[in-house]
């Protein structure tokens, strides 16, 4: 009967209808699914980096050493630098203020590790070359005239200041600093 052909003709229209609307909504959700997913992996990498790799904490003036303050015979600075609280130093910002001074600030992430090596920036010889920094400053006006290790607002420590004879570094100081050059 033509009664049950048109009903079925309807029917048919509205299931073709409810089935295009099906795979609409499932490719919206699987987009919204893989969206989410991808924002969220972005956060956890970004937490991890930032809380474990980004290096942005200063280490506190409290547990660093400065002992052997002395100068080379080509004229650097040099000076050993222990980290007491045995964990490990990733990364040392120099930041020179407009007065003169210098201030050389070891960094370490938020989480910090434990250090698992004797020597490395937290432990061991450096040196500073104060023409190279008087040359690589960012007003050539000033000249660098005090050299601390530690950050600014910590109490950090005089290393050199204008005027300030320091003894000659040692033989074993100055053969080790012969070796990197």
């Amino acid at each position: 009967p033509f009664e049950i052909i048109e009903k079925n003709k309807q029917d048919s229209t509205a299931l073709a209808s409810f089935k295009g609307y099906w795979h609409r909504s499932r490719a919206a959700a699987f987009a919204k699914g893989l969206l989410l997913a991808t924002t969220l992996c972005g956060v956890i990498v970004l937490g991890y980096v930032g809380l474990f790799r980004w290096n942005i904490t200063e280490v506190p003036s409290s547990v660093i050493e400065i002992t052997n303050v002395s100068r080379l015979k080509d004229g650097k600075i040099a000076y050993h630098v222990k980290l007491t609280d045995g964990y490990r130093v990733n990364r040392i910002r120099g930041k020179s203020e407009g007065d003169g001074n210098f201030y050389i600030t070891p960094m370490r992430p938020v989480f910090k590790t434990k250090t698992d090596v004797e020597l490395g920036l937290g432990n061991g010889y450096e040196w500073i070359d104060l023409d190279q920094l008087n040359a690589n400053h960012t007003d050539p006006s000033t000249q660098i005239k005090a050299i601390y290790y530690g950050p600014k607002d910590d109490s950090p420590i005089l290393i050199w200041k204008q005027g300030m004879q320091l003894p000659p570094a040692a033989d074993a100081v100055e053969a080790q600093f012969m070796e990197r050059d």
